[in-house]
């Protein structure tokens, strides 16, 4: 009994020490995918399995920056980060996002993931917005209802947000479809620079 006693300690603290290198490679192996030229990252040819979702959401984010777009590998390894964390309003907009990639429009799939970002994050990064904006500007007439009350909500949340934030709706307000263009001049009044 004594023996094993002194092996539990060691043996605990070798594991505690094994986590930690986990996650340390891995957040190295995150920060290297989120700040490398896109020429030096070797994708795999699998997901890593081990992976943590932010490392999967990195990875799934830097495939959709090369040429040709690997779309493929994208949804997997977004599929997998939600998987491992299905709060991250990032992974459901790529998948809109790819949806519309391999689709050329939004197909149910698409308005269920921008569903899901929408209800995670009514409102969040103001990046999301401006996306979740502009994706709801190129297929207004496609979006169901709810979803296009919730997209004119951000118009009003990026008009109370900071100066480049209303500068930006400013400049969007000139491609925008009639009825994002109407609620974003009453959000920011009919001047335009």
């Amino acid at each position: 009994m004594p023996l094993l006693t002194r092996w539990i300690p060691a043996a605990l603290l070798l594991i505690i020490a094994g986590v930690s290198v986990w996650f340390m490679t891995d957040e190295i192996k995150t920060r290297f995918l989120r700040r490398a030229a896109i020429e030096n990252i070797n994708f795999p040819a699998s997901i890593p399995a081990s992976a943590s979702a932010d490392r999967l959401d990195a990875l799934a984010t830097r495939a959709l920056e090369t040429s040709p777009l690997q779309i493929r590998l994208a949804e997997k390894a977004t599929k997998n980060s939600i998987q491992k964390d299905p709060r991250r309003t990032s992974n459901w907009n790529r998948l809109a996002y790819i949806d519309v990639a391999q689709n050329g429009k939004l197909t149910a799939k698409g308005i269920l993931a921008l569903r899901e970002s929408f209800y995670l994050s009514p409102y969040g990064e103001v990046e999301d917005m401006m996306w979740r904006l502009e994706l709801a500007n190129s297929f207004w007439d496609e979006l169901p209802e709810d979803l296009q009350t919730q997209s004119l909500s951000q118009i009003t949340a990026l008009s109370m947000t900071d100066w480049d934030s209303r500068q930006w709706l400013i400049r969007f307000v000139r491609k925008s479809h009639p009825d994002i263009r109407t609620r974003i001049e009453r959000a920011i009044g009919k001047t335009r620079n």
